[in-house]
């Protein structure tokens, strides 16, 4: 269901519904990805690849804000980013600017060739035409900005580029808001400057900071004339626990300090701990924000890696901390400083809704088993059950890659595929007796001889495992490893 925000308008207070807002981050080969494009209502599509102009979008675009980011992805080839809505879109363009709005949002990419006018005019060019474009449309209230900048770390005229176009970016914002948004700076390939950037039309934004960190916007002039325009996230709230919180871009540092200069690891490690601070609940309770976040709900990741060499350092660790069903990119890229290794940036949609049996039942579990991390999720028909009728099931199972290299690498054994024994946990005979397993603790996974992995002194209620007792609801799965990597998920009826 969209969400629902209450507005108090000339005295009356009125319900308006909300077109909800979704973003997938995902390689060239996905099938979802085309099928996302496939279902329309698209916001817009940010392509990483590296290659800075192709003719992808020539067969892929239909009116919508597109941007080609000059950026090495170094776990594929060629990454999408994809906004889209749930409701109707229109497009239009101002000059260099493309822009869409559903009527609450409005999604806008606009990129400026430097030619020979200076980084720090190209930024301020590109950040008027942004505010006259949010202006005229009137949808001022600015959720998140990406800024990709070329040659971010090199310098002219004694100045570095990332110092000349935070002072355009100012000089910008002086003249039309002050407001500080979520944002990214970011390293890239090129002669122009792309920024993409999320509105909406009513100011339902909190601007949230870090309490290790000093807000980039009063840094001390050492990081230039004109400090960064940013927050360290921003929360859009569409009401009661409900909302999207958007995480800048966030990197190795304390209070306006670089830390563990030259140390890869403990960067990547201090820049996570940043991230679990800054969306903690004790922090954005200090926002009106009652609510917290955890690594967990990280989604639409992307970890820019200054080089190329320390990108299996940095996933190992990336690895073990999100989850393996979101999605991530891994990029080569340049950060905002040169004595920064890693930068990591994402996207929590809190309570979105899922698409649901009506009266369904749902379950999730995500755990950390020493390996790595794992998540399940079930959904079942229904809630009221009546005899001999017929349930459907959806199951989706994720493991981390380290839990996969696992079973890969601990034994002499080269396994090809995993069993899945979905069974009822207990279940009455035809007598109707009351059947348990005999140690209600025990794990009903099995391994491949038979036996449940966490012990007991009787395996499940299953025909698969010989039992003389039936189970309603008893489905042995063979999933190959190959299709687990993907995330592997079946429907059946029992």
């Amino acid at each position: 269901m969209a969400a629902m925000i209450s507005a108090i308008e000339e005295g009356v207070i009125c319900n308006e519904e909300l077109p909800e807002v979704s973003v997938y981050l995902l390689p060239s080969d996905s099938s979802k990805l085309k099928e996302v494009m496939k279902n329309g209502n698209i916001l817009g599509v940010i392509k990483y690849s590296n290659q800075e102009k192709s003719n992808d979008f020539e067969t892929l675009k239909d009116g919508y804000p597109e941007l080609s980011v000059n950026m090495k992805v170094l776990l594929g080839d060629v990454y999408y980013e994809v906004w889209t809505s749930s409701k109707p879109v229109s497009y239009g363009s101002m000059g260099d600017l493309q822009y869409a709005t559903d009527g609450f949002h409005h999604f806008l990419t606009v990129s400026i060739k430097e030619d020979n006018i200076g980084l720090k005019e190209a930024g301020k060019l590109a950040y008027d035409s942004i505010f006259e474009a949010i202006g005229r449309n009137n949808y001022p209230n600015i959720s998140r900005i990406w800024n990709n900048i070329p040659n971010i770390n090199e310098y002219a005229n004694e100045t570095e580029r990332y110092t000349q176009f935070c002072h355009g970016r100012a000089d910008s914002f002086q003249n039309n808001r002050s407001i500080y948004p979520a944002a990214t700076g970011i390293g890239c390939r090129g002669d122009s400057v792309g920024i993409y950037a999320i509105s909406t039309s009513k100011d339902i934004n909190k601007y949230i900071e870090n309490p290790n960190q000093t807000p980039a916007y009063k840094y001390p002039q050492k990081y230039g004339i004109k400090s960064p325009s940013f927050a360290r996230a921003t929360y859009t709230g569409y009401g009661p626990d409900k909302g999207t919180l958007y995480i800048s871009g966030t990197a190795s540092i304390i209070g306006h300090e670089t830390v563990h200069v030259g140390d890869v690891r403990k960067q990547c490690e201090t820049t996570i701990d940043n991230i679990k601070v800054l969306i903690s609940e004790k922090n954005l309770y200090n926002y009106g924000i009652n609510r917290g976040f955890t690594l967990e709900d990280l989604d639409c990741i992307k970890v820019y890696i200054k080089n190329e060499e320390d990108f299996e350092t940095v996933r190992d660790i990336c690895s073990k901390e999100f989850l393996p069903d979101k999605s991530i990119v891994y990029l080569k890229a340049d950060v905002c400083r040169s004595d920064l290794l890693v930068e990591i940036e994402g996207v929590i949609m809190a309570n979105r809704g899922k698409e649901q049996f009506d009266g369904a039942i749902t379950f999730s579990e995500a755990r950390k088993a020493k390996l790595g991390k794992w998540t399940l999720d079930m959904e079942m028909s229904k809630k009221n059950l009546k005899a001999g009728e017929n349930l459907q099931f959806k199951l989706r199972i994720n493991l981390s890659t380290n839990i996969l290299n696992g079973f890969m690498n601990g034994s002499r054994l080269t396994p090809k595929s995993l069993l899945l024994l979905f069974t009822s946990e207990r279940c009455f005979d035809s007598q109707g007796i009351h059947r348990i397993p005999l140690d209600e603790k025990m794990s009903t996974l099995l391994t491949p001889t038979g036996l449940a992995i966490e012990g007991g002194s009787s395996n499940a209620i299953s025909k698969h495992t010989g039992s003389r007792y039936r189970n309603p609801i008893d489905e042995m799965f063979e999933i190959p490893l190959n299709e687990l990597q993907k995330g592997y998920s079946d429907n059946f009826f029992g």
